[in-house]
């Protein structure tokens, strides 16, 4: 989580998406993600998590509707849920 809070920091080009894990060593995906959005507050993120999305949102670490992708998943699958996170408004 510290690297990509890192590299996030000083890379001075644009960051369109944040793919990250719900559970991430040292931390969560939703605190590097309000930690990114707090500096890039055009960055979509995306979600992803071995637990299924209803664990996830009755756990409360996810807000119901959040961009979430269910693992294993192809990567075709995993594009198509790209482009609809990039492609929200």
């Amino acid at each position: 989580m510290d690297a990509a809070s890192t590299l996030a920091r000083t890379y001075a080009g644009a960051i369109q998406l944040l793919l990250a894990d719900v559970v991430l060593p040292g931390g969560s995906g939703r605190l590097l993600a309000d930690e990114l959005l707090a500096q890039r507050a055009d960055l979509k993120v995306l979600f992803m998590s071995g637990y299924t999305e209803d664990v996830i949102v009755q756990r409360g670490v996810l807000a119901p509707g959040t961009p979430f992708i269910n693992k294993p998943f192809s990567a075709d699958t995993l594009a198509g849920k790209v482009r609809d996170v990039l492609d929200a408004r």
